[in-house]
């Protein structure tokens, strides 16, 4: 498939697992992958957002775009070339016509979409009265890489794809009363597949999404087949399968058939 940035139409392209790992690995995108959102305060007995907010309780899930050159003839991980990526990012500019990362990213957010979360507060609200806590959000991101092969143009694109939910304590100002309540933080842990909203951003996750299954289907082979797959391999398959459950169009309903039409009376 292709999106179209500016003037200039990409590729979609499926991405190796040793790229993902590199670009996702990338500093600037950690911040994406865990980001803490919300702060409660339990003395005060208020709560308060650690992002900004488009509504009451909302956030956004940020898309991500990456200019990685690998560095050649090394063996081993992907070691990112910083002079070649930084010369990518500006032809990037130049050639779609943004005056910067930031307009360049809002270009690309009008075609796949800026996914949102309205914040789970009701699910930690046991922990309110006996404990302080911040909300962080663990994001999982499908990639793959917008290729300009006549103009030699490349980046990796990083959409969220499922997140995460739980609340990292940071006080108890009564013991006796927080052992009391019981509340057992591990297991207030929502989850959500992100969903896609444009032709776009459904097209490209599916891409994605189809090239980590038939990655994860070929390790689970390598070793053995089904009844060697680890806990975490299960637990994978089943997330990856219910993202593409959901990220599957449904089929139109058939069309109601005419009733036959009456013989006539005489």
């Amino acid at each position: 498939m292709q999106i179209r940035i500016g003037k200039i139409d990409f590729e979609v392209i499926q991405v190796r697992p040793d790229l993902r790992a590199a670009v996702t690995a990338d500093p600037v995108m950690a911040q994406a992958l865990r980001r803490a959102v919300w702060e409660w305060d339990a003395g005060a007995g208020k709560g308060r957002p650690l992002v900004p907010v488009v509504q009451e309780r909302v956030v956004t899930l940020p898309n991500g775009l990456s200019f990685f050159v690998p560095r050649t003839g090394r063996d081993g991980p992907l070691v990112k070339n910083e002079g070649a990526s930084a010369k990518m990012a500006q032809r990037m500019l130049k050639a779609t016509g943004a005056r910067d990362l930031r307009e360049l990213m809002g270009a690309l957010n009008r075609v796949i979409d800026l996914p949102r979360l309205r914040l789970p507060l009701d699910v930690f609200r046991p922990l309110n009265a006996t404990a302080s806590y911040r909300l962080v959000l663990v994001s999982d991101y499908a990639v793959v890489q917008l290729r300009a092969a006549d103009r030699n143009l490349v980046a990796n694109l990083m959409m969220p794809s499922q997140v995460g939910v739980h609340a990292e304590i940071t006080a108890i100002p009564d013991e006796a009363a927080h052992a009391a309540a019981g509340v057992d933080v591990d297991n207030l842990r929502p989850g959500f597949i992100v969903p896609a909203h444009t032709p776009a951003s459904q097209g490209i996750r599916r891409s994605a999404l189809a090239q980590r299954l038939q990655e994860l289907q070929a390790e689970i082979a390598a070793q053995g087949g089904t009844g060697t797959a680890t806990e975490a391999q299960k637990r994978l398959a089943g997330q990856l399968s219910a993202e593409w459950k959901v990220l599957t169009p449904k089929p139109a309903p058939a069309p109601a058939s005419a009733p036959a039409p009456r013989a006539a009376q005489g």
